[in-house]
């Protein structure tokens, strides 16, 4: 939209001008508003109308209604919106009655009034003529649109009772007949003080929040969606001081809630390593978490963690920002998920894996409720960043248009710590041992493993498997010990730091990676290729995308024979396990950390400015 002289007032006329009362009614207030002032600049979105045939009531900007951008525009630049015609705003059913392509919360006017009114700009019910029919929902509709408006004046007495029957209070609601009363009312709107944002800080607010009202709306349990708390946080979050040279990430947990322990997954190293790359590209690194009682603020890994006392993983940004905290040059969510209207732009969420790819979430009373706050969340996103091509088709199922924000980033190892020791073949000699480098989770596979440990020991005595992690809980800690006892020569369970597992891979002949479910490019994985170690792995998320079965490890289904099938195969031949491994260190080097760090970087530049 072209900007209007400096000396001159914007007003958006807004009405549904299907109709020939509505259109009469446009042009008496186009004419009356430039009899009274010359220096106004009047624009109008067509309803159902081309835009040619409303132009020739005056000098106008004049555009589709359902021309996001340009209403947009219009909105960001306005000092005054004035409804006219019939307040009768359509049912939510057809698409052109939207007020975005994105979502049904909203109708037409209702949205434009509710957007203006979160921005501070005046809105005047202009000579209105009220129509209502029998249903609730438009009842709720005139209620939110009388709600955001300042100054009330209806073309006559029947409309001012019917909204005193809706419950609008009397002294709100203006009779006026003559054009002049309701044009000179417009004007002393303008001539005072402004209480709305000014125009340069409204755009990131009104991209933020297009679509943060209602994504999943339901026309079955419809509700009135004027609600500005719930756009508060949102406001809050657009509106702080901005520090441009800050870079803060959402996680859900990188302390326990306490802030006393570290707590240190395959997520939470992928985190160390891209805060490395936020600083060496010269921008200030701040990672926020939940926590109890009244929040903490640690350091670790030469960036500061800060604790804030949220209701759940979902709550963090808007505690955050009732706090009081700045605005950053960029939100990363370290689950991308936990993005929502709060967070504002531009922001990059990750995905590290599909963890829906069990029955928990597949459960009829869930899985509507679990994907929409999914979609809901990327709605909120710049762009995802997916380590698997697993999430990026699974979206593209769902939405083409969510998935055009996906980049793919595969995980990393660094090849200057996992490399294999002297010659694959002379590793351990006779005895072979098998390494289990993951937590001890149902999720990893390690039920699987304890299944088939027993039986495997006792055919081939040779093998020494190696529990590599902690236990998920109380029955792995204890199952765990059971195996470490019953077999104490063959099996050994440890927890060891992060920095002495390159040492761990180095003395395995085989590793097994063996998910049900909720996995990427695995690191543990990539780690393993990288020691030339000889992979079993699961047919799960994004393992496919890194093994290739029988070329550089071995690829089977996610049960307990299958994971047996493959382990009895390499036990029994030497030569295949160095030929996988070799053939996996060569792949591996394919997803070195210099590699991974450099895709960052190139999608960080498009929305880093630092100085």
């Amino acid at each position: 939209m072209t900007r209007r002289p400096a000396s001159s007032r914007q007003v958006l006329v807004v009405g549904l001008y299907d109709r020939p009362t509505s259109l009469k009614a446009l042009h008496v207030a186009i004419r009356s508003l430039y009899q009274t002032s010359a220096s106004l600049s009047i624009g109008v979105p067509a309803y159902r109308q081309e835009p040619t045939e409303i132009k020739r009531l005056g000098n106008l900007f004049v555009f589709p209604h359902d021309d996001i951008e340009a209403l947009g525009t219009a909105i960001e630049t306005t000092d005054l919106i004035l409804v006219v015609g019939d307040l009768t705003d359509p049912a939510p059913t057809g698409p052109d009655t939207l007020l975005t392509p994105r979502h049904g919360g909203l109708r037409y006017i209702e949205g434009v009034t509710w957007l203006a009114s979160c921005l501070g700009i005046p809105v005047m019910l202009y000579g209105v003529r009220v129509l209502l029919s029998d249903g609730p929902d438009e009842a709720h509709c005139l209620l939110a649109i009388c709600q955001a408006a300042r100054a009330i004046m209806v073309r006559n007495r029947h409309s001012a009772y019917i909204l005193q029957r809706l419950g609008v209070p009397p002294d709100r609601i203006d009779v006026a007949v003559f054009p002049h009363h309701w044009t000179k009312q417009a004007l002393e709107f303008m001539a005072r003080p402004s209480e709305a944002l000014p125009p340069e800080v409204r755009r990131p607010i009104l991209e933020g929040l297009w679509c943060r009202v209602e994504p999943n709306y339901r026309p079955t349990t419809w509700a009135p969606l004027y609600d500005m708390a719930s756009v508060r946080p949102a406001l809050s979050a657009f509106t702080v001081p901005r520090r441009g040279d800050l870079v803060r990430v959402i996680a859900p947990q990188f302390f326990d809630l306490s802030g006393q322990q570290v707590i240190f997954g395959g997520a939470e190293r992928y985190l160390v390593e891209l805060t490395k790359i936020f600083r060496d590209m010269g921008a200030d690194v701040e990672v926020v978490q939940m926590a109890t009682d009244r929040g903490w603020e640690r350091s670790a890994f030469g960036f500061p963690v800060r604790g804030i006392p949220a209701r759940d993983f979902f709550d963090i940004e808007s505690a955050l920002y009732r706090l009081g905290a700045p605005r950053p040059a960029l939100t990363v969510h370290l689950a991308f998920f936990t993005a929502s209207r709060v967070t504002p732009p531009p922001a990059i969420g990750i995905s590290h894996s599909v963890f829906w790819d069990q029955a928990f979430y597949q459960r009829p009373e869930i899985f509507q409720t679990h994907q929409d706050r999914l979609l809901e969340a990327l709605e909120f996103l710049d762009t995802l960043v997916a380590n698997d091509a697993n999430m990026i088709n699974w979206l593209r199922t769902i939405s083409v248009r969510l998935a055009e924000k996906c980049v793919r980033i595969p995980n990393f190892v660094d090849l200057q710590q996992f490399s294999p020791r002297g010659q694959p073949d002379a590793r351990n000699g006779d005895r072979v041992v098998i390494l289990f480098p993951r937590r001890l989770a149902a999720d990893r596979g390690f039920w699987l493993m304890a299944q088939l440990i027993p039986d495997l020991i006792r055919d081939h005595p040779e093998v020494t498997v190696e529990l590599v992690g902690s236990a998920a809980g109380e029955k792995e800690r204890q199952e765990a010990e059971r195996l470490t006892t019953q077999f104490p020569r063959h099996v050994r369970w440890r927890v060891v730091p992060f920095e002495k597992m390159p040492q761990v891979y180095r003395s395995a002949d085989i590793a097994v990676i063996p998910p049900l479910c909720s996995e990427g490019t695995a690191l543990a994985c990539l780690e393993a290729m990288a020691s030339g170690n000889a992979v079993v792995a699961t047919r799960v998320g994004g393992l496919p995308e890194l093994i290739i079965d029988g070329y550089n490890g071995l690829l089977v289904e996610p049960t307990a024979s299958a994971i047996r099938g493959a382990l009895e195969r390499l036990i029994g031949d030497a030569h295949l396990r160095v030929r996988l491994g070799r053939q996996a260190i060569e792949t591996a080097r394919a997803f070195d950390i210099a590699l991974w760090r450099e895709r960052w970087r190139n999608i960080l530049r498009t929305f880093i400015v630092l100085a």
